[in-house]
């Protein structure tokens, strides 16, 4: 029996079915996982889809001539099958019946009328209810020994490769490692060695980031997505976010009575900015001529982070 307030769970071949261990060896373990974040956002995708499912169905035709429901019919299915909750459903053509007395009336009125057909729609509960008790559960089969790896570790070891993942789909889609436009072998070596580079540092900038705001890998588990618009300093922090108010940050320069150099000012900084530029050891970011690192001593304590602007 998995425990569903236990976030990690070991199940033992002793305790498999019988069913089971003929399947299965003595040496692999199981590993249950349960998230509480991805449970309550399974919930909610799986509802707000039903929802729209059921909105549909009030404006779509369900009774008429053949061709018509056939129509609707195919709506309604692509419909469940684009969102994953064809199981859900079950939907079937039928052949409206009618009585001896309207059938003969109807033969004497309306002569040469086509058929009238509709679509039944059965909501399936139980199928439901089956999907509602693996929200937020994933499973992991594994060979390595506890000697090895305890069950935490496996866990943080698969976590990771979506980490993996993450960093292919950001080489591939925001620093456009691909198509490469270039046929000499040093200038494409270069090309990728650029999308590396540029990988590196936005992985860099991120565990940075995590250590100045610990409030972030919670954000990004939840898969927080704010906009510009709506997001204020009280929000929680993901990466996206940080680098969208990095973006807002504007230098304007003014030149004072004809002066060579310039004066600047800057639009507005966030407290985050502020502390993520003393934490990187930034110094005078919105004055271009002094703009410096600083060369301090590392501190591993970021709550009382000494802010550079002068």
């Amino acid at each position: 029996r998995i425990d569903k307030k236990v976030e990690c769970q070991e199940i033992r071949y002793a305790d498999l079915s019988e069913g089971f261990k003929k399947e299965y060896n003595e040496k692999l373990r199981f590993i249950a996982c349960y998230n509480i974040q991805m449970a309550e956002l399974n919930k909610n995708s799986r509802e707000r889809n039903i929802r729209k499912f059921e909105n549909l169905i009030k404006e779509t035709k369900l009774k008429g001539e053949l061709d018509k429901i056939k129509e609707s019919h195919y709506k309604l299915k692509s419909f469940l099958s684009k969102y994953h909750i064809t199981k859900f459903y079950k939907l079937t053509i039928e052949k409206t019946t009618k009585d001896k007395t309207t059938q003969s009336k109807e033969k004497r009125d309306d002569y040469g009328k086509k058929e009238e057909y509709n679509i039944q729609i059965e909501k399936i509960d139980s199928a439901i209810l089956a999907e509602a008790n693996l929200d937020g559960r994933f499973f992991i089969q594994t060979e390595v020994s506890s000697q090895e790896f305890n069950k935490e570790e496996i866990v943080k070891s698969y976590k990771s490769l979506q980490k993996v993942e993450q960093a292919f789909k950001v080489i591939k889609n925001e620093f456009d490692i691909r198509p490469v436009y270039l046929r000499k072998d040093n200038r494409i070596r270069g090309h990728v060695m650029i999308c590396y580079l540029a990988l590196l540092i936005n992985i860099l900038l991120d565990k940075k980031m995590q250590e100045v705001f610990p409030e972030m890998e919670n954000a990004q588990a939840r898969k927080v997505n704010l906009k510009k618009s709506e997001h204020n300093e009280d929000d929680p922090l993901t990466m996206k976010t940080l680098m969208e108010e990095l973006d807002t940050i504007r230098l304007i320069p003014l030149y004072i009575n004809g002066s060579e150099s310039p004066k600047y000012i800057s639009t507005q900084i966030g407290r985050n900015l502020k502390k993520l530029f003393s934490s990187l050891g930034i110094i005078n970011a919105m004055e271009p001529q002094k703009l410096r690192l600083a060369t301090k001593e590392k501190t591993t304590n970021y709550n009382q982070l000494e802010l550079l602007f002068t």
